[in-house]
């Protein structure tokens, strides 16, 4: 099975220029029907109506009007919320409201004309966490229930050396390689100078530029799937950029590139999320703690501590370290070539 080693610091994901996922919006609209002509309809001469006859002519009129005012009440009643309803997630950011949208959904915010690409990650619970039979696992990983009571956006892909530039204006990384590869060399504190950077050059009403949360960011990895990584449960350098001489789940051993890969290098998990395991770490906005033993709702992590929460694994990391579930911390001045972020966009609540 997968080789244990100690934690290291590292992360890094892939840029990607690849061809998207087909998106969840629905296909084209259904074909038209043509019209049928009809051939002209004249109107037989009938006697005057009967006494019996003009009844049943005002029964036939008046269920039509009913219907018709019927119909009205639907209508209203559907546009208008009622005092029952509740009005928590209605957004007037333009973005819309939880319900408007479709897990994975995909929208794009431009950044002087750098793309951010984004996915919708619904309102749902889920098991965070992992087994005590998987492969690899650490201490730290109890499994509990999390429930995510708003939806909120996240980045496609890590953020990009291309994106970090155009809003910071430098460049940090290691590994120069290209703009579509992810930044990387960032501490927690230099993400805060960048969202603040961020969320002062691309304003969404109604909403925030942030790291994701610890919870957000297993509920995302995972989007729906309960395996170590959202594909299964191997791993070896194959499938994420990693150091497939310690690889997970099986003895094979696979591929260690030795530096990170453009981002989207990789197959995207079923909700559009690329790089989610390996190629850099991803900084999130929780202090490192124990986790609870209940079920809880939007966990924002531990209220003290030192360190703060990295997810993924990067390109350097054995397999196991890349799992859903794993988990790493470092202090918030700390910065590597294997340390990166990857931005969530969500309700000012």
């Amino acid at each position: 099975m997968g080789a244990s080693l100690p934690e290291i610091a590292g992360g890094a994901s892939s840029p990607s220029e690849l061809p998207r996922k087909p998106g969840v919006f629905g296909g084209a609209l259904p074909p038209g029907v043509p019209r049928s002509a009809s051939a002209p309809y004249q109107v037989p001469y009938k006697a005057p109506f009967s006494v019996g006859e003009e009844k049943k002519s005002s029964w036939v009129v008046g269920g039509f009007i009913g219907l018709f005012f019927v119909g009205l009440i639907i209508l209203f009643s559907k546009g208008t919320p009622s005092s029952s309803q509740s009005l928590e997630n209605i957004s007037s950011s333009g973005i819309g409201s939880d319900s408007d949208h479709e897990p994975g959904e995909r929208k794009v915010v431009s950044v002087d004309g750098v793309d951010i690409a984004l996915h919708w990650c619904p309102p749902g619970s889920f098991l965070m966490g992992s087994p005590e039979t998987e492969d690899g696992r650490d201490k730290g990983e109890e499994r509990h229930r999390v429930k995510i009571t708003h939806g909120f956006w996240m980045g496609e892909t890590e953020v990009t050396q291309g994106l970090w530039t155009k809003v910071m204006g430098e460049n940090p990384s290691g590994f120069k390689l290209g703009d579509n590869y992810p930044v990387e060399n960032v501490s927690w504190d230099d993400c805060q100078s960048f969202l603040k950077m961020l969320n002062a050059q691309v304003p969404e009403e109604g909403f925030t530029w942030v790291l994701p949360t610890e919870a957000q960011w297993e509920y995302a990895c995972r989007a729906g799937t309960t395996t170590a990584y959202f594909w299964g449960n191997v791993l070896n350098g194959d499938k994420a950029n990693c150091d497939g001489n310690y690889p997970c789940g099986t003895t094979a051993k696979g591929p260690f590139k030795t530096t990170t890969t453009r981002v989207g290098s990789y197959d995207a998990n079923p909700w559009g999320f690329f790089d989610m395991h390996g190629n850099v770490w991803e900084w999130c906005a929780d202090r490192y703690g124990s986790y609870p033993s209940e079920s809880v709702k939007n966990p924002p992590g531990a209220s003290s501590g030192s360190y703060r929460v990295a997810r993924g694994g990067s390109w350097f990391s054995p397999a196991c370290q890349c799992r859903s579930a794993r988990r790493n911390r470092h202090p918030p001045n700390n910065n590597s070539h294997g340390l990166g972020l990857r931005v969530a966009l969500v309700p000012v609540r």
